[in-house]
């Protein structure tokens, strides 16, 4: 089965298990918004500074000359559409739409965004952006902090990469920068004057520091490569170095595509293994009989004897007091600097794990202790979702969660 009928197949079923009422509200936030990720196509955005080589690196990775010279415009998108169009947006808020791609000529006055639409079936899995990088450095960090938040993936193009572009690029959120590529634009160039290889030296501890890696591109035989003919050019396309460029982009693609299906699957087995909800008090009712061994029956191994031990009292001050030490070593890596994500999720995955232990080891039936173990449960798995993340949001998430589950066992432990 190919990936793109995989991905359909997935988000038909987390589709359909979102439409039921019974889908747990701690799922689902997350769950629409995968469900939405998985249903756009990927978002490939090319940035530099005018004169960068961005749109012809866009250019060469699409296999043609889609994207015109568009100086006015600051944004160019590129997605599917049924039949090649231009949506150009202006300042005011108004939008001109024309049949097919237009030239340059036809820009009367600066635009806001330019949108290309073309019936291209790459464009349903991968769209491209370009964004143009100027005026002030803070307005510049605002809209590297935009592109982070709509991108996938980010090529910074340059023929240089100065210490102002490097200063700039480290204003960019860490989840990021492993999905990004750094592409030395006009390769060609640097070979010829003998500076290529020491320019890249120069560049190997920024590189290792804030980029997935470093493509060096003769960006013009890259473009012949691809573009300058009706067949493509296997050793120039090698050789210029973009196919290295573009094999990389498809890789992780790939392994996004992947981390999503891989998302979605844990939510679906999540939302399967959920316990049922527990029954309120008027309908239990109905179902008491005389015989007290039915609403308390005997563990059906040795081990739940011995591990079903605790008081729901009991349970309930080890839950605080397990809370409260997970709060205070948080607390206290905090007082340390910003905490590692990865780390800091899965703390608060084990105090989860815990939590639910604890209530699981009630020796008896108590509707509150109950519910606390379906919350726990339920935390685990968004917690585990969340781990898949791995991003400021989801730690976040993660934090924001531990403190609900806190407020809601306070509050039984309390009544």
């Amino acid at each position: 089965m190919s990936t793109a009928q995989t991905i359909t197949n997935v988000s038909r079923k987390l589709e359909s298990s979102l439409g039921k009422a019974a889908f747990p509200a701690l799922h689902k936030r997350l769950g629409t918004q995968l469900l939405a990720k998985l249903q756009q196509a990927v978002q490939v955005t090319g940035i530099g500074l005018p004169g960068s080589g961005k749109t012809s690196v866009i250019n060469m990775l699409l296999g043609w000359t889609a994207i015109p010279s568009i100086p006015q415009a600051r944004v160019v998108d590129v997605v599917y559409g049924p039949q090649p169009r231009t949506l150009i947006e202006y300042e005011d808020g108004t939008i001109d739409k024309m049949p097919g791609v237009i030239e340059e000529a036809a820009f009367t006055r600066p635009a806001l965004r330019v949108t290309l639409e073309l019936p291209e079936d790459h464009l349903l899995s991968q769209s491209y952006t370009e964004v143009s990088v100027s005026g002030s450095d803070a307005d510049i960090e605002t809209l590297l902090r935009d592109v982070s938040e709509t991108s996938a993936m980010v090529i910074w193009c340059s023929d240089t990469v100065t210490d102002h572009e490097q200063a700039l690029w480290r204003t960019m959120p860490d989840h990021i920068k492993d999905h990004s590529f750094l592409v030395l634009t006009m390769a060609d160039r640097h070979q010829m004057k003998g500076t290529l290889a020491q320019r890249i030296n120069e560049l190997e501890d920024f590189v290792a520091q804030e980029f997935y890696g470093l493509y060096p591109i003769a960006i013009l035989q890259a473009l012949k490569a691809r573009t300058g003919a009706s067949t493509e050019h296997p050793q120039l396309w090698a050789l210029s170095g973009g196919k290295a460029l573009s094999d990389a982009i498809d890789q992780q693609v790939t392994l996004g595509r992947a981390e999503d299906l891989d998302r979605a699957q844990v939510l679906l087995d999540a939302v399967k293994s959920d316990p049922p909800t527990a029954q309120a008090p008027d309908d239990h009712a109905k179902h008491l009989t005389a015989d007290p061994s039915a609403l308390d029956p005997e563990p059906h191994t040795a081990q739940e004897k011995k591990t079903k031990t605790r008081s729901a009292d009991m349970a309930l001050k080890q839950a605080m007091q397990d809370l409260e030490t997970s709060a205070q070593a948080l607390a206290e890596d905090l007082k340390q600097g910003a905490p590692d994500i990865s780390d800091l999720i899965s703390k608060c995955l084990a105090t989860a794990q815990g939590l639910s232990e604890t209530f699981a080891s009630v020796s008896e039936h108590d509707r509150v202790v109950e519910g606390l173990l379906q919350d726990t449960q339920q935390g685990e798995s968004m917690l585990l979702l969340l781990q898949l993340e791995d991003d400021e949001d989801a730690a976040t998430d993660a934090v924001s969660l531990m403190v609900q589950l806190k407020k809601e066992i306070a509050a039984k432990a309390c009544a």
